[in-house]
């Protein structure tokens, strides 16, 4: 998901008003693409998603927040660049409480969108 919407940031970066591939995530669990993840692999690469979100983010022109980009879920509607970040947030956030929850761990709740 960190990858899939740093790509956004790349593509709202470099075209206009750009309408990105969905990222089919029920798709990919069903089809067994996760199957052989454990959970050492998946801390590593959520580490490095995370880390190339944030230098992505952090390296982009300040000037290019306002950058549309179109999104087609849950209801088509054009966003700024600065909502991909807020919603990589979000998703971070709420996949977060998943896995402790999996874990039987207790957290924080996840925030509202932004």
């Amino acid at each position: 998901m960190l990858l899939h919407l740093r790509d956004r940031i790349v593509l709202g970066a470099v075209e206009n008003t750009p309408v990105p591939h969905r990222m089919h995530g029920t798709p990919r669990v069903e089809l067994g693409l996760y199957a052989l993840d454990d959970a050492a692999t998946t801390a590593a690469d959520l580490r490095f998603a995370g880390g190339l979100f944030a230098r992505t983010w952090s390296a982009r022109p300040t000037d290019l927040v306002d950058r549309p980009i179109v999104y087609g879920w849950p209801v088509v509607a054009t966003r700024d660049l600065r909502w991909v970040a807020a919603q990589a947030l979000h998703e971070c956030e709420h996949h977060l409480a998943d896995v402790r929850a999996d874990l039987g761990v207790a957290g924080p709740a996840p925030t509202t969108r932004r």
